[in-house]
C-alpha cells in the first residue's frame, strides 16, 4: 500500500527559480509556471463621457518574493486605445475604481498602513489623497450623485474596553452572539466628516444612493456571518438623514445588488425566484415605495449576473447561456430582451458612460485571460485595449471547443471539450474530467487554464480534457438549476458518465484511461469517482472535496446553502439519503489512486472532510496521497502553494491515468 500524509514544502525544482519569461520564450506549450506569472485586468470602470477607463490589473508575485497574494495596480486607457496610463503602481493593492459624477476624480480603495481606506486622485495627475480613515477596512463604497461626499462600508471597530480584554486574555467567542456590524457611513470631501448612518443591529452587505441622494436603497442581515450573507438577506430603503428604515418588498432567496432607476421611481436587482434556487439569476423591478417584484426574466434559461439601468425605461444586463455570456437590453416593463453582443467572449459585468452609449469590459476568451475591451453600445463590436501577456502568443494551445451530448434520460447537455496539443485524427486519448464547483458554477468557452484547474496545463501533457456543465449548473435558468435536488452524486454523476461514453463513441478518448479532478463541488464529485464510482475511472485528484455530508453541513461556515439550495430538504429528517450522496458511504468499494489536497485554514469545506476520505482510503488499501497547504483557506493563493498542486496534480494523472500506474511520469 502506497500511503504519504505530508505538510507543504516548498518544491524544489530548477523550474521555479528560472524566470518565466526566460521559459516562455522556449516553450512551445503552457505549464504552471507561464500561468502563475500572467497578469489579468478586473475591474474596469469607464469615465462619464466615455472617454477613459480605468481599470486594474492582476500581478502574480515573483517566485523570489515572500509568499503570498497577488499584487494589483491602477492604470487609465483612452476609450480609442493607444498607449495606456499607470496611475498606482508598485507592490501594493488597488480595488474597485470609480468616477466622480463631473468625471474629474477617479477614486479606489487601497491599503497603506491603516487598512484599506478611500483614495480620490485628479484625473490630471498629483497625489492621491485618503478621503476616509475608517479604523476597521473599508468595504465597498459609492460617490454621492452631486459627487461631494462619499458613502462606504465598513465594521464596527473594537471599543477601548473590549481592546483591554482581548490584551488580558479574554478572547473567548459566543457563537452567533458576538456580532460586530457593518455599516454605512458618508464623509464629506470638502470637512472630511465623517458620520455614520445605519443603525448598529444589523449589517450592510451592498447598497446605493438614490438618485436625489436622500435614500439608499440596501441588502442587509441581522446576523453578519456567511450563512445570513448568503440566504437571509432583505432589501430596505434608509433615509440619509435620520437613518430610518422601511422594508422594500418581500423578497426570498439569494438577492444581488439593487439599483434606482434614473428617476429614482423603480429599484431593480437580479435575485433568486425562490429559498431553494441555487443561484441569485433572475432580474426583478419594483417600485420604488414598494409593492410586488416583477420578474422580468421568467422563462429567461439562462443566469443573470449583472445589471445597468441605461434610462427610465432600459436595464441592460450581462447573463451566462449555456457556455457564453451575452449583454442585454431590458425593458422595464417586461417583454423579451433584445441581444446586444455575446457569444466569443466571456465577461461578467458592464460599465457604461453616464449616456449608456458606449461600455467597457474585463473579458476573456479561449487564447488568453482577461483584457479590456470597449464597445459602442449600438454597435455591440468588442474592441481590444489591452495585450497584458506577450508570452502567450508564441504557445500552442488546445484547440477548445463546445461539446454537445445526450443523457440517458434524454436531457440534452453541453460542455467544454480541449484537444491536446498536437491532435491528430484517428486517435484515442488519455481522459481527464474537470469538474467545476458550485454545483451552480458552469465551465465556460473563455481562457480555461490555472494552476487549480487545469485546462490547457492538460492539453499541453496529451490530455483530452472534458468539462461538462452537468444538471444543476448555472446558465440554464432556474429549472435546470434546480435539477439535481434532492439527489446530490446521483443523476448529475450519471451525466458526466454519459458525456465520457459519448467521447467514446466518437472515437476521441480510450476508455481504458480515464481520471476526474476538481476542487469543492469539483472535489465532492473526485471523491465520488474515488470510490462509488471508482470502476470507471483510473485515477482522481480531490481538492477541498465533500465526502461526507453529514460533517459537512454540521461544521462548513454555509450550512443552510447545502440544504436549501442544494439537498432542499432538512438533513436530520432524511439521514440515509443523505448518506446515499456522501463519498464515505462507499469507501469499500474504493479501488483507484487518489490525491487529495486542503488548505488548513478552510472553512466553506473544513480540512476534516480530507481527513475522512484520506482515513478510509488507508484502511481500504488505495494508493493515496494527502497533501495539506498551511495557511490555505478555500482556494489556494500563495504561488508555492499553487505550484505545487499544478505540477503534483499532473504528475498524479500522467502516472495513472496516461501511464496506468506502470511507469513515472515523464
Amino acid at each position: 500500500m502506497y500511503v504519504v500524509v505530508r505538510c507543504f514544502l516548498v518544491w524544489v525544482s530548477l523550474i521555479l527559480v528560472v524566470s518565466p519569461w526566460a521559459q516562455a520564450q522556449e516553450a512551445k506549450t503552457l505549464t504552471p509556471e507561464i500561468v502563475e506569472s500572467l497578469r489579468m485586468v478586473r475591474s474596469v470602470s469607464i469615465s462619464p463621457d466615455g472617454s477613459l477607463v480605468a481599470y486594474v490589473i492582476h500581478i502574480p508575485r515573483s517566485l523570489d518574493e515572500k509568499p503570498g497574494g497577488a499584487y494589483s495596480e491602477l492604470w487609465v486607457a483612452s476609450f480609442e486605445g493607444g498607449e495606456t496610463r499607470p496611475y498606482v503602481t508598485g507592490k501594493g493593492n488597488v480595488r474597485s475604481p470609480s468616477w466622480s459624477p463631473d468625471g474629474e476624480l477617479l477614486a479606489f480603495v487601497t491599503d497603506r498602513g491603516k487598512g484599506a481606506q478611500v483614495y480620490v486622485m485628479r484625473i490630471d495627475g498629483g497625489e492621491a489623497k485618503p478621503v476616509t480613515n475608517s479604523p476597521t477596512s473599508v468595504g465597498s463604497y459609492r460617490w454621492s450623485p452631486d459627487g461631494r461626499s462619499i458613502a462606504y462600508t465598513a465594521t464596527d471597530p473594537l471599543t477601548d474596553e473590549e481592546k483591554k480584554a482581548r490584551e488580558a486574555g479574554k478572547d473567548q467567542r459566543v457563537v452567533d452572539q458576538d456580532n460586530r456590524h457593518q455599516r454605512i457611513h458618508i464623509v464629506d470631501l470638502q470637512s472630511g466628516e465623517d458620520r455614520v448612518v445605519t443603525p448598529p443591529d444589523y449589517t450592510v452587505c451592498y447598497f446605493n444612493w438614490s438618485p436625489g441622494g436622500r435614500q439608499f436603497v440596501i441588502a442587509a442581515i441581522t446576523s453578519p456571518n456567511l450563512d445570513h450573507w448568503s440566504m437571509l438577506k432583505e432589501f430596505f430603503v434608509v433615509d440619509i438623514t435620520t437613518g430610518s428604515r422601511r422594508k422594500l418588498c418581500d423578497t426570498e432567496g439569494k438577492l444581488g445588488l439593487p439599483l434606482w432607476s434614473p428617476s429614482g421611481d423603480k429599484i431593480a436587482w437580479d435575485g433568486a425566484v425562490d429559498i431553494h434556487d441555487s443561484l441569485c439569476g433572475n432580474l426583478f423591478v419594483v417600485s420604488a415605495e414598494g409593492g410586488e417584484p416583477l420578474d422580468l426574466t421568467p422563462e429567461y434559461e439562462g443566469t443573470v449576473y449583472s445589471h445597468t439601468w441605461l434610462d427610465n425605461g432600459t436595464i441592460a444586463f450581462v447573463a451566462l447561456e449555456r457556455q457564453d455570456t451575452y449583454l442585454y437590453l431590458q425593458s422595464a416593463s417586461g417583454g423579451k430582451p433584445k441581444k446586444v453582443t455575446g457569444g466569443e467572449h466571456i465577461f461578467y459585468s458592464v460599465s457604461f458612460s453616464a449616456d449608456g452609449s458606449c461600455y467597457a469590459v474585463s473579458a476573456s476568451t479561449p487564447t488568453h485571460p482577461n483584457e479590456l475591451f470597449v464597445a459602442e453600445t449600438t454597435d455591440g463590436s468588442l474592441r481590444r485595449i489591452t495585450d497584458s501577456n506577450p508570452v502567450l502568443h508564441d504557445l500552442q494551445l488546445g484547440n477548445q471547443e463546445v461539446i454537445r451530448w445526450t443523457a440517458s434520460d434524454g436531457l440534452d447537455l453541453e460542455g467544454i471539450l480541449i484537444k491536446p496539443v498536437g491532435f491528430q485524427e484517428g486517435t484515442r486519448y488519455p481522459l481527464v474530467v474537470q469538474v467545476h464547483g458550485g454545483p451552480e458554477g458552469a465551465d465556460t468557452d473563455g481562457w480555461n487554464a490555472i494552476t487549480d484547474e487545469w485546462g490547457q496545463l492538460l492539453a499541453a501533457r496529451g490530455f483530452v480534457v472534458f468539462m461538462g456543465n452537468f444538471r444543476g449548473s448555472g446558465g440554464r435558468g432556474a429549472r435546470f438549476g434546480k435539477g439535481d435536488h434532492f439527489d446530490l452524486g446521483g443523476r448529475e454523476f450519471h451525466d458526466l458518465l454519459d458525456g465520457i461514453d459519448h467521447l467514446v463513441e466518437i472515437g476521441l478518448v480510450d476508455p481504458e484511461r480515464v481520471g476526474m479532478g476538481g476542487a469543492s463541488y469539483g472535489g465532492y464529485f473526485s471523491a465520488l469517482a474515488a470510490t462509488k464510482y471508482s470502476q470507471h475511472f483510473n485515477a482522481v485528484v480531490v481538492h477541498s472535496g465533500i465526502t461526507n455530508w453529514h460533517s459537512l453541513i454540521g461544521t462548513s461556515d454555509t450550512a443552510l446553502e447545502p440544504v436549501l439550495v442544494h439537498w432542499e430538504l432538512k438533513w436530520y429528517e432524511h439521514p440515509a439519503r443523505v448518506w446515499a450522496g456522501s463519498p464515505m458511504a462507499y469507501i469499500s468499494n474504493a479501488r483507484i489512486p487518489t490525491l487529495i489536497a486542503h488548505g488548513e485554514e478552510d472553512r466553506r469545506v473544513p480540512i476534516s472532510q480530507s481527513w475522512e476520505l484520506y482515513t478510509g482510503l488507508r484502511f481500504v488499501g488505495v494508493p493515496v496521497e494527502f497533501v495539506i497547504y498551511p495557511r490555505g483557506g478555500h482556494v489556494p493563493v500563495e504561488i508555492p502553494h499553487r505550484l505545487d498542486f499544478a505540477h503534483r496534480s499532473i504528475g498524479w494523472f500522467e502516472r495513472y491515468v496516461k501511464n496506468k500506474g506502470n511507469e513515472e511520469a515523464k
